[in-house]
């Protein structure tokens, strides 16, 4: 992200979604770095539960959505995902929801951890 660490940040905070993608097919999931602690950081932010990205491939593993294989939507970030990549539950208190919602691992790990 070149230094625009600051930038990304106001826009996270202003709502931007996440899971947008550009022209090519990229977003900050799967923006090469040398690190994650960006992508941490951000959604370590998050104010509220981020906008409900619209796909018709998982933006994780790039599986299909079929009528057998659903659509299913990170509660923290946003991103559309499969089951297999959806498969954690973990409360978001900082969105108040108290009862555990299903995640993706990157967020699990953030909102276990922490963005270090």
């Amino acid at each position: 992200m070149n230094g625009q660490g600051a930038m990304c940040r106001v826009l996270v905070r202003a709502g931007a979604c996440f899971a947008h993608e550009n022209k090519e097919g990229i977003s900050i999931f799967n923006y090469q770095v040398a690190t994650k602690q960006l992508l941490h950081r951000l959604l370590d932010a998050l104010p509220a539960e981020a906008p409900w990205a619209e796909s018709d491939l998982c933006q994780e593993c790039g599986t299909k959505f079929t009528l057998t294989m659903r659509k299913h939507h990170c509660r923290h970030c946003g991103r559309m995902l499969c089951k297999q990549c959806s498969n954690q539950d973990v409360p978001i208190l900082k969105f108040g929801m108290n009862k555990p919602q299903r995640v993706c691992e990157i967020c699990f790990n953030v909102l276990q951890v922490g963005a270090s």
